[in-house]
């Protein structure tokens, strides 16, 4: 990629101005919540995490956080990064500044993703106007307005799997000079790393990279066969040196062996399945007397055997795998279908108010009901912009073929996400990373690349 992704002073001017927007738009969400609430109201993932964060920080293989609930830092299901993150200002900042720091810290997060997605859609279209178009669109999207207000691991996962990506496209800017950066790679691969520890479903993804890095080596004239596993090496090994730290401290400290989490064969279970429910409900399905030590009760942290998921899939599976297939399909294009913030704002379902509103015949009552139904507004939002931005990724991918070798990695991770969704537990909380590498693809519908930023068009640099 020969052209520059730099701004000037007046520009970057321009772009600190949509930052201090960003930031002020969020902070207003926030201004009136409570954050000891955080603590004590409604149980859930965000509690969870932080009195597991509280534990993994403290060094304590087990006991109860400082407001009460309990936590198992030996059996830790999950990747760690987010435990660590949320941990880790519990440890600095007490009660009430603990969560602020989050919930800002999480902002700046949020704002940072939009910048970088702006950049990789320069990169991809070759124009600056992709640039701010995306970081705009991205930095007032109501998903990445609201995401970070929430004690949950997306808005981290979304910033390294963003940052993973635009390191790893920027290290082939001098691909048409017929080298790459080698230190580029070793930073894209030990972002991954940290994201895949954040959220353990990017386990796979660096492969799909080292297959579109052997592209771009073959397309060299000189094919440059060692170069290429050299810089293979360096971006996997990066990538496996951060994701093992997980793995040997499991094993050092604790004897189990984890790569990331262990909670790949639960996410297949819950994905074939349809009587999933809390883990507390999951465990009552799947626990056995047998798997208890003698006078311990139900909530030590006794961990499910693999060997009982394994079996309950199977035994789904062969009954009826036709019904199986059509439950992951499903569960997926519901997944897609379903903003994951409209999920998090509760009340009644949009979806349900405008079929009750069609059964009901398009009435006028019908339609005020919809119109006074729990945050329509909000909700509606979100829906539009949700397939807006899944359209016109489309749009753009198809615009910006021409480019597809730079395109492909954004298009990868799209792909990569599905595709192991189909496997596991789909949800519409999981498909969100997707919708930020659709919008760097948004650009691209109205600013098409003019040439291929790599690679010229008879296919040689």
């Amino acid at each position: 990629m020969t052209h520059p992704t730099r701004l000037n002073t007046p520009r970057l001017i321009v772009l600190l101005l949509v930052m201090v927007l960003g930031f002020a738009l969020r902070y207003t969400l926030l201004a009136n919540e409570n954050p000891l609430a955080q603590y004590t109201d409604g149980g859930g993932d965000n509690q969870w995490y932080l009195a597991n964060g509280e534990g993994i920080v403290s060094g304590r293989l087990f006991g109860e956080s400082s407001y009460g609930l309990k936590f198992y830092n030996s059996v830790i299901p999950t990747a760690p990064v987010y435990l660590i993150y949320v941990g880790g200002w519990q440890l600095w900042l007490d009660g009430a500044g603990a969560i602020w720091g989050i919930w800002l810290s999480q902002i700046v997060l949020s704002l940072a993703t939009a910048v970088l997605c702006g950049l990789l859609a320069w990169r991809i279209s070759g124009q600056e106007r992709a640039f701010w178009l995306a970081t705009l669109v991205i930095t007032f999207e109501p998903s990445n307005v609201i995401m970070p207000t929430q004690i949950l691991t997306e808005t981290l996962y979304v910033f390294f799997i963003m940052s993973g990506l635009w390191l790893y496209v920027r290290s082939l800017a001098s691909a048409s000079e017929g080298s790459v950066s080698r230190w580029g790679l070793v930073s894209a691969g030990a972002t991954l790393g940290l994201a895949t520890l954040t959220r353990a479903v990017g386990l796979l993804f660096p492969l799909g990279l080292l297959f579109h890095l052997g592209m771009v080596y073959f397309a060299m004239p000189q094919r440059a066969w060692r170069a290429f596993v050299l810089s293979g090496l360096l971006l996997i090994g990066a990538y496996s040196a951060v994701v093992s730290t997980w793995t040997i401290h499991n094993l050092s400290q604790f004897n189990r062996f984890v790569i990331a989490s262990d909670q790949f064969m639960p996410s297949v279970w819950r994905g074939a399945v349809t009587t999933d429910g809390s883990p507390q409900e999951n465990d009552a399905q799947l626990l056995r007397p047998e798997d208890f030590v003698e006078g311990c009760e139900s909530d030590c942290g006794v961990k499910v055997p693999n060997s009982r998921y394994v079996e309950q899939v199977s035994a789904v599976i062969t009954s009826d795998i036709g019904g199986y297939v059509r439950l992951r399909l499903t569960e997926l294009a519901e997944s897609y279908s379903l903003p994951a913030i409209a999920t998090i704002l509760g009340g009644e379902s949009l979806r349900q108010l405008l079929q009750d509103w069609a059964g009901d015949g398009f009435s006028l009552e019908g339609l005020q009901r919809l119109i006074s139904g729990d945050n329509f507004w909000q909700k509606l939002l979100l829906y539009v912009m949700h397939f807006v931005g899944i359209i016109l990724g489309l749009v753009g991918a198809w615009r910006a073929r021409r480019a597809w070798r730079t395109m492909l990695p954004v298009l990868g991770f799209i792909a990569y996400t599905t595709l192991i969704h189909i496997v596991v537990l789909a949800l519409p909380r999981y498909i969100l990373p997707t919708l930020f590498c659709f919008w760097v693809l948004v650009p691209m519908a109205f600013f098409p690349p003019k040439e291929h930023p790599i690679i010229t068009k008879d296919n040689t640099v």
